[in-house]
């Protein structure tokens, strides 16, 4: 399955649109940490409001033209799920996993607005959870799901981490941010972590978006995926 750039611009005007149309004038945190960075308004990084961030359109690319092995993709932490929803235009269905009620409805209104822009498919495709992951895990990962960990600020617990690792290793592939991984981590946790993930039966780490291909503005380090060996 290829990526296409034409349905990336598509994707990206629509959603740049409804962030200046509904969330510019909102105020909970998700609200302002979309309105600070991806409005031209607020962030001199950008030279123009986007709807897709680099590392979301780096993601994507990658599972579609990288992972033959995939028929489903699953967002954990999805917010607005910009992901699920450039992947499932694609053809990939996905899962949007949202614990927050608030964002999941302000999700529900952007998946609405894209199927009747867009493509009507997107609503067969695209399916958006109010979970806290991995509690409901088995019902939308298995061999052939790539399980995305995008932008997450919750925290949990060291035996909850354990948990989650240990569900991990039902999917196909993982990609995540090693710096971000639901905490801010150092150098030496980030490699920890890859290693508990490796130790559950996964390839070495392969780069899919480094900030140093692409500043919004705000820190980063890399995203990476994991193969299930």
């Amino acid at each position: 399955m290829m990526y296409d750039k034409k349905i990336e611009e598509r994707v990206d005007m629509e959603i740049a649109s409804f962030l200046e149309e509904e969330y510019a004038a909102q105020g909970d945190g998700l609200y302002q940490w979309y309105r600070y960075r991806f409005l031209v308004a607020n962030n001199k990084s950008l030279t123009s409001t986007i709807g897709l961030a680099h590392y979301d359109k780096a993601i994507v690319r990658f599972v579609l033209e990288r992972c033959p092995f995939a028929t489903r993709f699953v967002e954990v932490g999805a917010g607005l799920a910009q992901e699920s929803m450039l992947v499932a235009l694609h053809g990939l269905p996905a899962f949007a996993i949202e614990s927050t009620v608030a964002h999941l409805e302000m999700m529900n209104r952007l998946l609405r607005r894209l199927a009747t822009k867009l493509d009507s498919r997107l609503l067969e495709r695209m399916t958006p959870v109010n979970d806290w992951f991995p509690r409901r895990a088995t019902e939308y990962v298995d061999a052939g799901t790539v399980l995305t960990f995008p932008t997450l600020s919750a925290t949990m617990t060291e035996e909850q981490e354990t948990h989650l690792l240990d569900v991990m290793k039902v999917a196909g592939g993982v990609i995540l941010s090693t710096e971000h991984f639901f905490r801010n981590r150092t150098s030496d946790e980030q490699a920890t972590l890859i290693s508990q993930i490796r130790s559950r039966g996964f390839g070495e780490p392969v780069e899919v978006f480094s900030w140093a291909n692409g500043d919004m503005g705000f820190a980063g380090n890399r995203i990476v995926f994991l193969k299930r060996l």
